[in-house]
């Protein structure tokens, strides 16, 4: 059998139109191949002269990420209770740090999930003064990491 030949058979953009071409080897570096779907073709011929070819489709992404503390309310009446739930807050799979994410990924605009991430770093519950009519209460600092695919 001969050498293996890749060439690049079609690329496009995230926005869908034809984009600029990306060498197979560079596919993988960061910052060399813009955002888009390419697709190679591999092509192999034996020594009967028979050739036989495979296509691969890449999808190039970029990820951005931002970091941002969201500073929430609690009902919490003590300084225990407000340290409990910011635990509950920051243990992944909780039914309460789940519906945190569902809901800062709706407010951020992606209700699919298909383009944002959305990772609690770190939850601080801190006493807050004049929070509520009895003077003190407690909100939780939300420390998130957004990680948007584009």
């Amino acid at each position: 059998s001969k050498d293996i030949v890749v060439k690049q058979k079609r690329s496009l953009g995230k926005d869908g139109v034809e984009a600029p071409a990306c060498d197979i080897l560079l596919i993988t570096t960061p910052l060399v191949c813009p955002p888009g779907r390419y697709i190679f073709q591999y092509a192999v011929t034996n020594t009967a002269g028979l050739t036989a070819t495979k296509d691969l489709e890449v999808l190039v992404v970029q990820q951005v990420s931002t970091t941002t503390v969201v500073t929430l309310g609690s009902s919490a009446d003590s300084q225990q209770a407000a340290d409990a739930e910011a635990s509950q807050l920051e243990t992944p799979g909780t039914p309460q740090a789940q519906a945190l994410v569902k809901g800062l990924m709706a407010a951020l605009g992606d209700k699919e999930g298909l383009r944002l991430t959305v990772r609690i770093d770190k939850v601080e519950a801190k006493v807050k003064n004049g929070w509520n009519i009895g003077g003190l209460g407690y909100v939780l600092h939300v420390s998130i990491t957004v990680l948007d695919r584009t």
